[in-house]
């Protein structure tokens, strides 16, 4: 592999010093990782999360490795799997804006299960988010590069599969501390496994990709440290990833600008369990909902970019998982309930008659030049009047980011429901206080995150 090859250059990246990484992004991994351990622990009782963990239970070598918000251990590349998941299933994990991938959960549940795999490689909580950051950081230019104008990349491509599993594979090859051709290779090894549908969209196994990546990576990695090899340039050689998923792709993009320019800064958190192409119809229906009360609603219209129709175009979702990428359904929960939350993709809430009645009122326009985090709504009312607003950024965007008070929030309401009020606030902090730990420290997050039985 020549050493100008850009998986080199990317698998160099992964081994680089974490002191050459601006105090801001690594302020953006510390917000990453406090959104994923919310994420995966809040997601324990989820019907595939109790299902996917038996079946990692039944199979289990060496139990080593924490499922986070679970009593049981696992080894660690089911550890990944779980954890992974759970990250994922309730779709409230983050999002790099440009790709739409979902790089924290995949690359996060692999790395940490490594620790626990490997805990004479434990490191600080710095050098872990250094790691962490690296990987989402490949994960992101891999997944830009993916979805480019132009790439040729179809839609129907779920991209966490395939920049997921390549970013975990790069953050353990880093924790391993394997040499530049090692975690090449280990790009390599996850590259030829990758993969993603959008028709998983709407199922349990939507969430499982995210799981699925992280054990790919972690696996590839461990291969990729016995002497494994791959073929030369993985991802943009002949019949890489590139060449097959997306031909049309520049694959220099992936490996310009390192240390200077950095796609992870795109990541956004999500205020709302669902698409994050549905936010900022959500906001706008949010905006309006109280003046609603007590009216009667004859019609709705909304604009929104036309990814949203593409990717969460449902008028009227089957169950809760189909729910999470409705349109329909969100915008017309937001206007009914005044809210936007876990209750608004439960069975109950699909199965709703006034919210099921109300979808059939809401009429949906594409327009190209509305950006994705942009939305217009016009609500005709039945005594003639009409109400309109327009968001230009939604919560949770580049623009409007959920602030650290926010995320907290967030956090506690998915954990405490799993862990109990004072163990969820334990778990928190210890999150927070992630910079300053050393390596014991860093692995007593996994304990903070394991239930031991109790009634929360």
């Amino acid at each position: 592999m020549a050493d100008s090859g850009v998986t080199a250059r990317l698998a160099g990246y992964a081994l680089s010093d974490g002191a050459r990484l601006p105090a801001p992004i690594l302020a953006q991994a510390a917000r990453a990782f406090v959104n994923h351990v919310g994420c995966t622990v809040g997601a324990a009782r989820e019907p595939a999360c109790v299902l996917a963990l038996a079946q990692a239970d039944l199979f289990s070598g060496a139990r080593c490795a924490t499922a986070f918000g679970q009593q049981v251990r696992l080894d660690a590349p089911h550890a990944a799997l779980v954890n992974g998941l759970q990250s994922s299933i309730q779709t409230f994990d983050d999002t790099h804006l440009a790709s739409v991938v979902h790089p924290t959960g995949p690359i996060a549940a692999a790395a940490f299960a490594l620790l626990e795999h490997e805990p004479a490689r434990a490191v600080s909580g710095t050098e872990f988010l250094a790691t962490l950051c690296l990987g989402i950081e490949i994960a992101c230019r891999v997944g830009a590069a993916l979805t480019a104008p132009g790439s040729g990349l179809h839609l129907g491509v779920f991209t966490t599969g395939l920049a997921g599993a390549i970013g975990a594979a790069a953050a353990c090859g880093r924790l391993l501390r394997l040499d530049t051709q090692r975690v090449a290779w280990a790009i390599g090894i996850a590259a030829v496994q990758t993969g993603g549908l959008r028709v998983s969209h709407a199922s349990m196994s939507g969430g499982l990709l995210a799981g699925l990546a992280a054990r790919t990576g972690l696996s590839a990695a461990l291969l990729a440290a016995s002497g494994f090899d791959c073929g030369a340039d993985p991802l943009e050689g002949r019949n890489g990833l590139l060449d097959v998923f997306a031909p049309g792709a520049r694959a220099a993009d992936m490996a310009a600008d390192l240390h200077e320019r950095f796609e992870m800064a795109e990541l956004a958190y999500k205020p709302y369990p669902c698409g994050i192409v549905i936010h900022p119809a959500i906001d706008a229906c949010l905006a309006l909902a109280p003046l609603l009360r007590g009216e009667s609603i004859e019609r709705v219209e909304l604009r929104v970019n036309p990814l949203a129709l593409q990717l969460t175009g449902t008028r009227h979702p089957r169950h809760s998982m189909d729910c999470k990428v409705s349109l329909f359904h969100w915008a017309a929960g937001a206007l009914l309930r005044e809210r936007a939350g876990l209750a608004e993709q439960t069975e109950d809430a699909v199965a709703d008659p006034a919210i099921a009645a109300l979808r059939d009122r809401i009429h949906a326009e594409a327009q190209a030049d509305l950006a994705r985090d942009e939305a217009r709504v016009s609500i005709h009312l039945a005594s003639g009047r009409v109400l309109e607003h327009h968001i230009a950024h939604a919560r949770g965007s580049r623009s409007r980011p959920m602030t650290d008070e926010e995320l907290d929030a967030k956090f506690a309401q998915l954990a405490a429901p799993v862990l109990g009020d004072a163990a969820a606030a334990n778990l928190l902090a210890a999150c927070r206080s992630l910079p300053g730990l050393g390596p014991e420290g860093l692995l007593r997050v996994a304990e903070l995150a394991r239930i031991d039985g109790r009634t929360p």
